[in-house]
């Protein structure tokens, strides 16, 4: 008799504590990416799972009543919340915070141009462009490299720190010294001369006024075609008719063919251009 008491009493601790827990199940997903989180440590009560690769997860035998909820997955930002934990099932589907990444592009030039054929990491993922601007979703929290290449410009490498939520980008690509000699060529040679004269150096332009430079320049439309070397970095060069050093200099040489109704020859030269602030600008050593 004594036997069946204990065995109907054990029997009745084992109800009533199955009668005051209940099972969690659910999923972990990101916000802006929507996908699935893997791997994502799940906290109900004293119980805990972690995500399998669908995001899935499934507690059992967490004591009912409020429960403290806390989720956390390397790239997300963290999640707490309570649940009232009822006896049966429960389910709790969780919403982590990635980073969403949202940039526009400026070219930093005397004269600017379209940027083409651009391509933007973010992350290590290749993000797609829209005109000059790009969005990245999913993006882990936390420190991310950003790259961006462009023909025509000097490679753009940043280390972003990326916090749940929105995150806000401007990358300035600079040009490289060949191209921009090239804006500033092809502005002298289709008479743009405003233009051209944006590419001097602030010390050339007091030494050399725009009614000077339009008048020494003279037209650009005999010039059949232009060759350029590739740039020579210099520690520094010495201007004669400024009577001054500068530093951290580029030599560009380059060989221009010009044909005039008296025939043709070619006017070789070598030009030095200097870097402020990302832009470069002629510096002119034959001017008087």
């Amino acid at each position: 008799m004594r036997r069946v008491a204990a065995v109907l009493l054990l029997t009745f601790v084992v109800l009533l504590a199955a009668g005051c827990s209940g099972k969690v199940t659910g999923q972990v997903s990101s916000k802006s990416a929507q996908k699935p989180v893997s791997a994502a440590t799940v906290v109900v009560g004293d119980q805990k799972a972690v995500t399998d690769t669908s995001g899935n997860f499934t507690i059992d035998k967490v004591s009912t009543g409020a429960a403290g909820v806390a989720v956390q997955a390397d790239g997300f930002g963290s999640y707490k919340d309570t649940l009232d934990v009822q006896r049966g099932s429960n389910s709790l589907n969780v919403v982590l915070e990635d980073g969403t990444v949202r940039g526009v592009l400026r070219e930093n030039a005397a004269v600017t141009e379209p940027i083409k054929k651009t391509k933007v990491i973010v992350a290590g993922e290749k993000v797609k462009l829209e005109g000059n601007r790009f969005v990245a979703t999913g993006v882990p929290i936390g420190e991310q490299t950003i790259t961006v290449t462009a023909p025509g410009h000097e490679p753009y490498k940043d280390a972003v720190e990326v916090v749940p939520g929105d995150n806000a980008l401007k990358v300035s690509l600079n040009l490289t010294p060949t191209e921009t000699y090239m804006r500033y060529y092809q502005a002298y040679r289709f008479n743009r001369m405003r233009e051209a004269y944006r590419f001097l150096h602030d010390d050339v332009k007091k030494h050399d006024s725009f009614k000077h430079f339009t008048k020494d320049m003279g037209d650009g439309s005999d010039i059949a075609g232009i060759k350029l070397f590739d740039p020579r970095s210099m520690s520094k060069w010495r201007c004669s008719w400024a009577k001054k050093t500068y530093k951290h200099i580029v030599a560009i040489d380059r060989a221009l063919r010009v044909q005039t109704g008296y025939g043709g020859y070619s006017d070789n030269l070598t030009q030095h251009w200097q870097q402020i602030a990302g832009r470069w600008y002629i510096i002119y050593d034959w001017r008087n």
